[in-house]
């Protein structure tokens, strides 16, 4: 996450123009573990910064294309990934948004890594946000209900969605010094190759996407919000208002990656701390799609 600049005055000092970057994997039926996400994502750090991942999301979709991504890691490093005990007790109070810069959901997608977060129940119990880690190709359930109940909370608010942008990667030989990693010629309008293709995405229409689901966000928790003012409505619960997580499934749904052979899941496990950008690209074969969004946002 970039933040690209602030106003310099008592509220502008919280606002900032944010880009958030998430490198999404299909992967074959097998499973990606934790140990392999992360360093994946590692690994792609060396990467330029105005394409360099904050995320990695894993998904295995070889079928039918569809907005409900199945999971790409195994059951085991959704737990080891997720599940988290912010009031250390030695139990799972909370299900994470995302776990080491590894995403769990494209549909709820932060600014940056741990900048959304589900708060506890009264008390500080278990959250009603706890959920099992599914099984690698089952459907990854949403955290946020529709209206959400309330306990959804984070360090950056989304005040507006700027610009989104996706691209494929087909390259596997970024260990060469003049290799050219966006290769991938247009799903619908070809093009040329010199410089990358992107996808037919149809962007103004991905932007209202992805904008309009955060104004929803942002309209369900206000509307829930408890007082006096009668807006206690039926079928909303206790909020507190805002907005902090990105629905990008629809840009990926439009990726040429959805539907293909993804990448073996052992290469992605196979790296360390010690892998390369090179090995990384390698691992992800052609099975990537890097998609950018930058956001208006405020700092809490």
């Amino acid at each position: 996450m970039g933040s690209l600049g602030g106003l310099d005055v008592s509220y502008g000092a919280q606002t900032q123009i944010t880009k958030t970057n998430v490198m999404c994997v299909n992967v074959t039926s097998a499973g990606v573990t934790a140990g392999g996400a992360k360093h994946l994502l590692n690994s792609l750090q060396a990467l330029p910064i105005a394409i360099r991942p904050d995320f990695t999301f894993f998904y295995e979709e070889t079928t039918a294309v569809t907005a409900a991504h199945h999971s790409g890691l195994t059951a085991a490093a959704q737990l080891t990934l997720f599940d988290v005990d912010p009031g250390n007790t030695g139990t799972t109070q909370s299900t994470a948004f995302d776990g080491g810069g590894v995403l769990r959901n494209i549909r709820e997608t932060p600014l940056k890594p741990g900048s959304a977060y589900m708060n506890l129940a009264a008390g500080g119990g278990t959250d009603a946000g706890v959920v099992a880690g599914v099984a690698e190709g089952a459907v990854v359930a949403d955290l946020i209900p529709n209206p959400p109940v309330g306990d959804l909370a984070g360090s950056m608010r989304i005040l507006d969605v700027l610009s989104v942008g996706s691209v494929d990667i087909s390259s596997t030989t970024a260990a060469v010094a003049n290799d050219n990693l966006f290769t991938v010629a247009d799903a619908a309008v070809a093009q040329a190759t010199d410089g990358g293709g992107t996808e037919a995405l149809g962007v103004t229409s991905a932007l209202h996407k992805v904008k309009n689901q955060c104004m929803v966000q942002e309209y369900e928790n206000f509307m829930a919000s408890a007082g006096g003012d009668g807006l206690n409505t039926a079928g909303h619960t206790a909020g507190t208002g805002g907005c902090y997580t990105m629905d990008l499934s629809d840009l990926l749904v439009a990726s040429k990656i959805e539907g293909a052979t993804g990448a073996t899941a052992s290469n992605i496990d196979g790296l360390s701390t010690a892998s390369t950008l090179g090995h990384g690209i390698t691992a992800m074969g052609a099975g990537g799609t890097l998609i950018s969004v930058t956001c208006l946002a405020r700092t809490s």
